[in-house]
């Protein structure tokens, strides 16, 4: 069985991860992010120190994110807490591929020659073999690119990935679409649900599946469910705002798109939804 991972390098592939498809096969058109969005006209900018500068943005689930990757990206999905500390919950094919560690050099030669911003004490830590995550995504070398978190956990055989935040707290929002989230449910078949992507923003399908920990949802009449960028979304009741997956990817097979029970990704990597006291 599967279990998570510690990443200080990265790891050889398991059966488990090849049925993953990794970040490369998800190239993503870049998403256009700004709080005049209506579904996050609830947020106000405000003042960020992101890489020890002052920069203007806020970081909430939905919005995009990458990696070293040069052409790929995903979703930020939720904000969790674990061990007293703030982290982010994606996909872990979104932050764990080839390319980044083909890129770490090229990155380091940009922050050497002044062609990508960074504070020093976060040079240490990519230096020291942990893995940047980037928001805008750092697609094309992005020198825009922000780093907002470093993967510290894995889980390949639910998808899932943990991130711990260097973003002070007060710049951080936990609501997904405007909505505060209850506590995380199992899935049922023929629940309607909806997820929050970086590319396709909000949008709703029905729970047709759970074999497991499998959740396989099909797209509503109108709009299709995810596309591409939209790997590491929470899926949420749509009635009672209950988490009860994270999307993964789409399967062409069964034209359904393939989200992993939220509390067994919960569960195995001890994490939770509500800081601790």
């Amino acid at each position: 069985m599967d279990t998570q991972h510690k990443i200080m390098k990265r790891p050889s592939m398991t059966a488990a991860q090849a049925l993953v498809p990794q970040a490369q096969t998800y190239k993503s058109r870049p998403t256009r992010y700004t709080s005049q969005d209506p579904a996050l006209s609830i947020q106000a900018e405000a003042e960020l120190p992101s890489h020890d500068f002052n920069e203007r943005f806020t970081v909430i689930p939905g919005i995009s994110i990458s990696t070293l990757s040069h052409d790929s990206s995903g979703t930020l999905g939720a904000i969790v807490y674990k061990n007293g500390s703030q982290m982010l919950l994606t996909n872990r094919h979104v932050v764990i591929n080839e390319e980044n560690e083909r890129n770490r050099e090229l990155l380091l030669n940009r922050v050497k020659y002044n062609k990508l911003r960074i504070s020093e004490r976060l040079l240490v830590r990519i230096q020291d073999g942990e893995m940047p995550v980037f928001h805008p995504p750092y697609q094309g070398g992005n020198t825009s690119a922000k780093i907002i978190a470093f993967v510290t956990e894995t889980c390949s055989s639910l998808d899932a990935a943990l991130c711990e935040l260097v973003i002070s707290p007060e710049f951080v929002k936990r609501t997904i679409s405007g909505r505060d989230l209850a506590h995380p449910t199992d899935p049922g078949e023929g629940e309607t649900v909806f997820k929050f992507g970086a590319t396709t923003k909000y949008r709703e399908g029905v729970i047709v599946q759970v074999s497991g920990n499998t959740i396989l949802i099909r797209d509503n009449t109108r709009r299709v469910f995810a596309e591409p960028g939209d790997s590491g979304s929470l899926v949420v009741e749509a009635e009672r705002n209950r988490p009860v997956g994270l999307y993964s990817r789409y399967h062409s097979e069964t034209e359904t798109h393939i989200a992993f029970n939220i509390n067994a990704i919960k569960d195995t990597m001890e994490f939770s939804f509500i800081k601790e006291v």
